[in-house]
């Protein structure tokens, strides 16, 4: 299952790297399937590496801000097309996702 992860883009700020760290250790062991992550971020290498040596698990991915929409953020337009025929909002990326959190 591939998972989009809000609201943690700065694992230095200790309530976000926990919020991420333990959702993504312990919905893996409640789920018991290996899922995959994408953590939205401005700082991808070293949030990536943070999260991956907190939780010992090598299946998450960061993407930078916005990329769940198209061209990396949603214009009114978009959003009410997509609200009335469910096209245009989201970026490839964000039609593969099967889950949007925000931890």
């Amino acid at each position: 299952m591939n998972i989009y992860l809000l609201n943690a883009p700065n694992t230095y700020n200790y309530g976000s790297m926990m919020m991420a760290e333990n959702f993504i250790y312990y919905f893996d062991k409640a789920c018991n399937t290996r899922n995959e992550y994408y953590v939205e971020t401005d700082d991808l290498k070293n949030t990536q590496a943070r999260l991956r040596n907190a939780t010992g698990m090598d299946n998450i991915h960061t993407v930078p801000m916005g990329s769940l929409y198209h061209n990396n953020n949603i214009s009114r337009r978009a959003m009410i097309k997509g609200v009335l025929s469910s096209k245009g909002m989201l970026s490839d990326l964000g039609k593969k996702m099967d889950n949007l959190v925000c931890v």
